[in-house]
């Protein structure tokens, strides 16, 4: 009889793992209600085991395409967890992301690499200057109120490449991506002993992403230039914010 039961319990759960690894991807992220979430997509192929997200945006911004596959063995314990790669000109990124009891959503061991001259999605002003970008995240996790945790590190040369209108080049920035109220902060932060740099990058509840960044130099060409990028003066700190107020 014992030996009966655990067959008849093995041959269940592999019946209900084939069900879970089959379902169709497209159906998981009608389920999820990912499009009230903000994401969108052209296409969805393939199953929750093996599938692609192609031409993904997230409120309104292209991310590029995504392919998943989930990780099998989370699931015994009431867990559902994805490795998931993202692909688009000049962006490529990776990391896990688990969705556990109490609608949180956790991303681990995620990296971000950012090609800032090939990168859609980014100020017209800013498209085409050379650079890059990197943010990994040890762990970042969210509730339906937003951001609850997080611990990661980015990083870029933006400034490092200078530009010849101004004959300046700065110092590379580095900061943390921190929790800050319900938003998703990354701070990154310069100084190469003739000004101050600082880029906030904030993403909120919503999924929206805003981006502001002060300088504090006395150099003439980096003042005269930085209008140009779309920096405003005030006072002694050219700011810059985007998306633009109205825009």
């Amino acid at each position: 009889m014992t030996r009966w039961l655990v067959i008849a319990g093995a041959s269940a759960l592999a019946f209900v793992a084939a069900l879970i690894l089959w379902f169709p991807l497209s159906a998981a992220l009608a389920l999820t209600g990912a499009r009230d979430q903000g994401l969108d997509w052209s296409r969805a192929a393939g199953t929750i085991w093996n599938g692609s997200i192609q031409d993904a945006e997230l409120q309104r911004r292209r991310l590029g395409d995504i392919e998943v596959s989930l990780r099998f063995w989370p699931l015994l314990t009431g867990r559902v967890s994805l490795d998931a790669g993202l692909a688009a000109p000049g962006l490529f990124g990776s990391g896990v992301i688990t969705l556990g009891p109490g609608d949180r959503l956790a991303v681990t061991g995620a990296s971000l690499r950012a090609d800032l001259a090939r990168a859609e999605g980014i100020d017209p002003r800013l498209r085409g200057r050379p650079g890059s970008f990197t943010l990994d995240l040890d762990r970042v996790v969210f509730n339906e109120a937003g951001c609850v945790e997080a611990a990661g590190q980015a990083w870029t040369d933006a400034l490092t490449h200078g530009d010849p209108r101004a004959d300046w080049r700065g110092p590379p920035l580095t900061g943390p991506a921190v929790c800050e109220g319900e938003d998703l902060v990354v701070r990154l932060d310069g100084d190469d002993g003739e000004g101050e740099y600082r880029v906030l990058a904030r993403m909120g509840a919503d999924r929206a992403l805003t981006v502001t960044a002060r300088v504090r130099s006395q150099e003439r060409s980096l003042r005269a230039f930085l209008p140009l990028l779309g920096f405003q003066r005030d006072e002694d700190v050219y700011v810059y914010a985007w998306p633009r107020e109205g825009a």
